[in-house]
Formats: structure tokens, sequence, C-alpha cells
């Protein structure tokens, strides 16, 4: 199941074992594109001097300018599925570059997973699963990441949906299926 409006099994991710087994979630698109100046007064960081957001489809775009600093422009890209009734972020997908500029996938989802397994993530176009180890899991969430090579862009360049599979401290799978088109123009700008 592709597009807004799909059915995912998630109550292990809310906790409510009450309810039907299916919640509505839904791939959220951003708002227009807008520009704002955005100071930041006390952070450790450079301050930026002007940060942007653009939509492309189902990817959203942010970039920062900064002042100071050794990098004059960052940016990262990201995808975000939501249950539908509370809006609330259960997945989300950001490309970037690390500190090597290298670019890298990261997804982060929310606590209640098994580590071991890690993510699974496919892409439509994709030959092969990719797995996405898991980093990082604190109490309010949980993320991995998987550098990106010539090959996982060429397949992201292709794909109109992705699915991500999370097993959940039960040992239960959870798939996730979403639309993420407007990949390529979104990373173009990057």
């Amino acid at each position: 199941m592709a597009g807004e409006g799909s059915f995912w099994s998630t109550d292990w991710l809310f906790g409510d074992k009450t309810s039907s087994p299916s919640v509505v979630a839904q791939a959220k698109q951003a708002p227009s594109s807008k520009a704002a100046p955005t100071p930041q007064q006390g952070s450790d960081g450079p301050s930026p001097e002007r940060t942007e957001t653009t939509n492309f489809e189902n990817w959203i775009l942010t970039c920062r300018e900064f002042v100071e600093g050794p990098k004059k422009r960052t940016c990262g890209m990201t995808v975000a599925v939501r249950k539908a009734d509370t809006n609330r972020t259960v997945l989300s997908w950001t490309i970037r570059a690390n500190d090597k500029g290298q670019m890298v996938s990261v997804i982060e989802t929310l606590p209640g997973i098994s580590i071991v397994p890690g993510i699974e993530l496919k892409l439509e176009k994709g030959a092969a699963p990719h797995k996405v180890p898991i980093e990082i899991c604190e109490p309010n969430w949980c993320s991995g990441s998987l550098p990106m090579d010539k090959g996982f862009i060429q397949e992201m360049s292709t794909s109109s949906k992705a699915t991500v599979v999370i097993t959940s401290s039960a040992g239960q799978p959870f798939t996730f299926e979403f639309p993420i088109n407007g990949f390529e123009k979104a990373f173009a700008k990057m």
C-alpha cells in the first residue's frame, strides 16, 4: 500500500493494545517553500545566517547558510511517516552529509524495537534490501544510519516508494511502505 492513507499495523509503536491492530499513517508533505533568517543566540555552533525549507513532493529539504565556520552551507532532506489521527511522527528518514562529507541515510523510529535485526530498507527499484544497523536507542527514539554510494543513490532516483521493516522488541516485524517522490530534485539541490 503506497501513498496517503496507507494502513500499517503499528500498535506496538504507540503502546495501544486495546485498539484494532491497524492504524492510519501517512507520508507527510511539507508546506510550500519558505526562507527566513533564524538567528540562534547562545548555541555552541556557528549562528546560521539563513534557513531555507523547500518541499519536493514527499521530501522536505532544509538548508542553512552560516556566517562563520568551515562549512558555509549545510543541507538535509527528510521524509516523515506520521500517524494520521495524532500527526505523531513514527518514522523519519533523513539524508545528509556526515562529518567527512559522505552522504548518509539516517532512519529514526520510536523506541520498543529489537536492536539486533536492525532496520530493513527496500527501495522499489532496488535489487536487494539494505540493512540499516541500529546505532542509538534513547528513551524516546532509536536511530540507524547507512552510507550512500552511487548505486544506492541511483536506486533512490528511480524508485517512487520505499519499504521499511522494523522488528518490535517482542519479535514481530512491522512494515511501513511510503512514497519517496521528489528525491532526485531535492538531492540535486543539496
